[in-house]
């Protein structure tokens, strides 16, 4: 069983894989349960806006990022509205 901040890590290497983005001031974690699975929800953003002046600012995106509590694996990822995708 792994604890919040391992699910951070998890996630974080994640979004990095899949080019995701990952803001690290926006990142936010919560249990849950998916498809019968116990997992952490790993909510961050496609963009860090952090440490930019207002015309480097691209228009960021919601990311979901699903980490098993018992293996510490991340399963699959959500960006935006366009539903669950599963991971490798």
């Amino acid at each position: 069983m792994i604890n919040a901040e391992d699910a951070k890590d998890a996630a974080r290497d994640y979004a990095f894989r899949h080019k995701l983005g990952w803001s690290e001031k926006f990142t936010f974690i919560k249990t849950s349960s998916f498809d019968g699975v116990e997992c952490y929800i790993v909510e961050t953003s496609s963009e860090d806006a952090e440490n930019k002046s207002w015309m480097e600012i691209e228009t960021s995106t919601p990311v979901n990022i699903y980490v098993d509590v018992n293996t510490g694996r991340c399963f699959g990822h959500q960006f935006g509205n366009r539903g669950f995708n599963k991971g490798i």
